[in-house]
Parts: C-alpha cells; sequence; structure tokens
C-alpha cells in the first residue's frame, strides 16, 4: 500500500488494533524486535509521531531550522512559519501527539 497510497499505509499501521488491546501497527513492530521493519516501513509514522499537529515535511525551511527559529522567538513567529497538518476526522486515527481537533 506504502507505493500506491502513502497516506493510506500510514493510516494503516497508526490504526490502534482491537486484537492487540489498541497497539498500532508500529507499537507491535517495536514490541515484537522488528527493527529492520520499523526502520524500512515506519520512518514517515514515526516522524509523524514525533512532530504532532506540525507536518514534518512541508516546511518552508525545513522542520529542524522552523522549530529552531520557533523557540528561539519564543513562539512568535509560529503562527507564520509553521505549517500544521489538519486532523483526521476519525478519533482512532489520531496520532498520539495530535492535539488539535476538528
Amino acid at each position: 500500500a506504502m507505493r500506491t497510497d502513502s497516506k493510506l499505509a500510514l493510516e494503516s499501521i497508526e490504526r490502534p488494533s482491537r486484537l492487540w488491546k489498541g497497539q498500532t501497527g508500529v507499537d507491535l513492530a517495536v514490541l515484537g524486535g522488528c527493527g529492520s521493519f520499523v526502520e524500512k516501513c515506519c520512518p514517515e509514522a514515526l516522524d509523524c509521531r514525533w512532530t504532532g499537529d506540525i507536518h514534518p515535511y512541508r516546511q518552508i525551511l525545513g522542520l529542524y531550522s522552523t522549530v529552531f527559529l520557533c523557540l528561539c522567538s519564543c513562539g512568535l513567529l509560529a503562527p507564520s512559519l509553521c505549517v500544521f497538518r489538519h486532523p483526521p476526522r476519525a478519533e482512532a486515527l489520531r496520532a498520539p501527539a495530535q492535539k488539535m481537533k476538528i
């Protein structure tokens, strides 16, 4: 699914499983010691977890430069520099670090 629709693949691997007590595919891979799977198939999922509502790939100056400038300005430049992700409509697909509501 990653080659044809990366958004669908990301939502699928981040969807909590009822069978595994709410664990996501990434969580299960980490707990199972499948480091090569996580390294090859989950970098985008991990980036989205770490960045929360900030879109990790669509920053004008790059993610690290944008975060650094926002921190140096005490957050005053954040509204003009940061590109935020829209949260998913389904609560089950919300990443653990996403706080924004629809």
